[in-house]
């Protein structure tokens, strides 16, 4: 690997004379042009290229923001997971950063995950995870700037949709198509974005004496017979005539599921979502959704994230809320 020494040898100069010229900090050392131009020749001839550790070394920063997202496997294919990392990588691109994404791996320990995200490779961590998992407490405790998407979390800063607005914009959109009794799929993950959306919908469901059922369960049952039918004799106990649901994944396994079992949407039950993600879509129908901008929100998160590392003023902004939108189909 070509050195700083040998730079200087080819130059004819000294080693500080070189790292001044090459790191641009000519404000304490005198350099005439043509000495210069003599060692950006000398350098670009040995096809020199800066130590990456040295200078991170040298400047206490890497350059690195790291993504680490705790609820399970990172499936980047998944479009929730791609608007966040297309985000995180346009924020990174803004401030000249580099995005490290940090796995989960069944049977290691919190320590040991802790100790990989602050053993100095990252200049600052941005997390999606549940407020309960035991990492966020080590990581509020540490050196390191933290910053929480998606979901808040009280001891971090974060950046978030408006997601109570956004179950009461559902609510309201199907009471104003008629609705009175609906099903609601709920999340089976205690995540804060998911209760807010639901007690959003349910305070604005009872203010119109809507009648509201409850079903927890996986994103995707529709390739299992037996939880579709579990799903289905719900459906109709219940004699809901719309399906809201706490995400946009959830939305299309119900539309699909009413395409097998031969029911037509809206006409025998409307089908509603959450997030409006564009790439996400039905063969048969365009969702009604709730757009929550997940890759702005990604994008702000490094802004945040920024803020923080060079900023030494704990009155930083604690919490950043988005808004989101109703976005009309042809599913209600």
């Amino acid at each position: 690997m070509v050195t700083l020494e040998d730079v200087a040898k080819r130059a004819g100069v000294s080693r500080m004379t070189v790292s001044a010229v090459l790191n641009r900090n000519l404000t304490h050392v005198r350099v005439s042009r043509a000495t210069q131009q003599r060692v950006l020749q000398a350098a670009t001839e040995l096809n020199y290229f800066p130590n990456a550790i040295a200078r991170s070394l040298r400047k206490k920063r890497t350059g690195i923001i790291g993504f680490y997202g705790g609820l399970g496997y990172l499936n980047a294919s998944l479009p929730f997971y791609a608007e966040i990392i297309g985000g995180l990588q346009r924020g990174c691109d803004l401030h000249r950063l580099d995005l490290l994404v940090h796995g989960t791996f069944p049977r290691r320990s919190v320590k040991d995950i802790y100790a990989e995200l602050v053993d100095g490779r990252l200049d600052g961590l941005v997390v999606h995870t549940s407020a309960d998992d035991p990492l966020v407490t080590l990581l509020a405790k540490s050196h390191l700037p933290v910053v929480a998407i998606a979901d808040a979390i009280e001891s971090l800063p974060s950046v978030v949709v408006d997601d109570f607005i956004g179950g009461k914009l559902q609510a309201e959109h199907l009471a104003g198509r008629g609705h009175s009794q609906v099903l609601y799929r709920a999340s089976d993950r205690p995540l804060i974005s998911a209760c807010l959306r639901y007690d959003g919908f349910m305070e604005c469901a009872q203010n119109y004496r809507m009648k509201v059922t409850t079903w927890r369960g996986l994103e995707n049952i529709a390739n299992d017979a037996k939880a579709v039918d579990a799903f289905c004799e719900v459906l109709k106990s219940c004699q809901a005539t719309a399906v809201v649901c706490w995400n946009d994944m959830s939305a299309l396994d119900t539309l699909m599921i009413c395409h097998d079992r031969g029911m037509n949407v809206p006409g025998d039950v409307a089908v509603m979502g959450y997030d409006g993600i564009r790439t996400m879509g039905s063969l048969f129908h365009r969702l009604t959704t709730i757009k929550a901008p997940w890759f702005d929100v990604a994008s702000r998160a490094i802004a945040l994230l920024v803020e923080q590392i060079e900023s030494k003023d704990e009155n930083l902004q604690k919490e950043v809320v988005l808004p989101v939108e109703l976005v009309c189909g042809d599913t209600t």
